[in-house]
């Protein structure tokens, strides 16, 4: 690219730069949650959510091993 060529691409994001910060601020809208997200609420991750479920009675794994 030519010294002219730097030279104009310079000039012209230079008065970009400049127009973008002379603009005005759009109006704050009526309601002030309006842009805001709701918080996500996530369930349990790995073995906690395994936790959740209540072991059936009649399951072989609802009692303990027998040490001997």
């Amino acid at each position: 690219m030519s010294q002219s060529g730097k030279r104009r691409s310079l000039l012209r994001s230079l008065m970009e730069l400049l127009r973008g910060l002379r603009r005005p601020k759009p109006p704050m809208p009526e309601d002030p949650y309006a842009y805001k997200f709701a918080p996500l609420r996530r369930g349990p991750k790995d073995r906690s959510g395994a936790a959740v479920a209540e072991p059936e009675d009649d399951s072989y794994r609802a009692f303990p091993p027998r040490r001997q």
